[in-house]
């Protein structure tokens, strides 16, 4: 007679194995583009995990992982604002658009993040709701909790910021229950 084992502990999280910090920046990054920039599609694994291996290689070369995390959300969403701006402009797929041999992708926006930096040096609080959601996800997406939510929440409105407000919210819900 052999005895049966039941865990106590859902098999999901058995099979968590705790992510490594750069793992969870990728996986939050990808999560944060997707769903700004990709969130009425539905993307093949392998196209995921293309995309996710460029967005692995520009933190690998960071030299600070979360300043590297709020440029890439504020390059993020400079790019769903310029989306927004003429709904015949689009972008291809993640794993060319993430390819940092693609001068129309990604790689296109460090001269519109750069910009911002020089106008920020000039003018202190420059589109810094941009900078709120951006750290605000990075800590949520780290480590989730309402009160973190809800400062953003709180800062963002104070900012009359209710788009940024619905994105923080759409990657909130995407990161927690869309796979």
């Amino acid at each position: 007679m052999s005895a049966k084992i039941i865990p106590l502990i859902p098999i999901e999280q058995i099979n968590k194995a705790p992510k490594t910090e750069l793992a969870q920046y990728v996986l939050s990054a990808w999560n944060f583009a997707q769903t700004l920039l990709w969130k009425e599609q539905l993307l093949q694994k392998d196209e995921i995990e293309k995309a996710q291996a460029h967005i692995q290689n520009y933190f690998e070369c960071a030299k600070d992982r979360k300043a590297a995390f709020v440029a890439f959300c504020e390059r993020i969403l400079l790019t769903s604002r310029y989306l927004a701006s003429n709904k015949t402009r689009y972008v291809p797929i993640p794993s060319v658009w993430f390819n940092r041999n693609y001068q129309y992708g990604f790689a296109g926006t460090k001269s519109w993040y750069q910009t911002i930096q020089l106008q920020r040096q000039e003018i202190p609080g420059y589109l810094q709701h941009l900078t709120i959601l951006a750290e605000h996800y990075r800590q949520y997406a780290l480590n989730p909790s309402s009160r973190v939510f809800n400062i953003c929440r709180k800062k963002l409105l104070n900012l009359n910021a209710t788009s940024l407000l619905q994105h923080f919210y759409n990657s909130i819900i995407h990161l927690n229950y869309i796979n």
